[in-house]
């Protein structure tokens, strides 16, 4: 057997981690290279179904997914605008303050029949399968900013996914927020003062628990 290639290392040393400071860190040049590189792997991420013809006008692209891009200026900004709307924001604040970018990442659901308007979604399969490839996108983008150096924390967003950030961002309404990705400096970059918080890694048990054989 091959020794574990680079992928496998990254998917390896991956870990969640918030990295939070009280007061707003310098902001940095755009590095459009990195980021060209980061939406490069989720590119490439597998998926079945195009998204519907609604989601694809100007040209835009069929995959199931979309990144809006905030660089750290633009963080710091949109924190403000949460702040002055008077919105609870948690340690999303701290984050924004801290954060070289953010990734707001949603996904495209099918059109529903007026009648099934309330749901946020249908049930069905194409649906399934455009979360199952919005995830692997995401999953995409955290193993390369990984590998290249980069904490990153997956956040189901909070009040990132409220309507008033929406309108901030010109996110389509009828995209539904997946993944708000945070992109960290590393610890050598920040003040002593910032704080870089792992979550508890939930208990996965063994490896040879999550699998069996099946002979036939």
């Amino acid at each position: 057997m091959k020794s574990p290639p680079d992928a496998l290392q990254a998917i390896r040393q991956r870990r969640t981690l918030k990295v939070l400071s009280q007061a707003p860190l310098p902001v940095k040049p755009r590095d459009e290279n990195l980021i060209h590189t980061l939406i490069e792997s989720a590119y490439y991420a597998p998926f079945h179904y195009p998204c519907h013809q609604q989601y694809r006008q100007d040209k835009v692209s069929p995959l199931p997914w979309r990144f809006y891009v905030l660089d750290s200026q633009a963080c710091r900004r949109l924190r403000d605008s949460l702040q002055q709307a008077g919105k609870k924001m948690g340690k999303i604040a701290l984050m924004l303050n801290s954060a070289d970018y953010l990734m707001q990442v949603t996904w495209c659901p099918q059109p529903q029949p007026q009648a099934d308007s309330d749901a946020l979604f249908a049930g069905h399969l194409v649906n399934m399968e455009h979360i199952a490839a919005s995830g692997a996108a995401i999953q995409n983008v955290l193993l390369t900013a990984t590998a290249l150096g980069y904490e990153n924390y997956w956040s189901s967003g909070g009040v990132l996914r409220e309507t008033f950030t929406y309108e901030q961002l010109s996110i389509e309404s009828a995209e539904i927020l997946l993944a708000a990705l945070f992109i960290f400096p590393n610890q050598a970059e920040t003040p002593a003062t910032t704080e870089y918080l792992p979550s508890r890694r939930r208990q996965r048990g063994e490896i040879s628990n999550c699998y069996r054989f099946i002979d036939l």
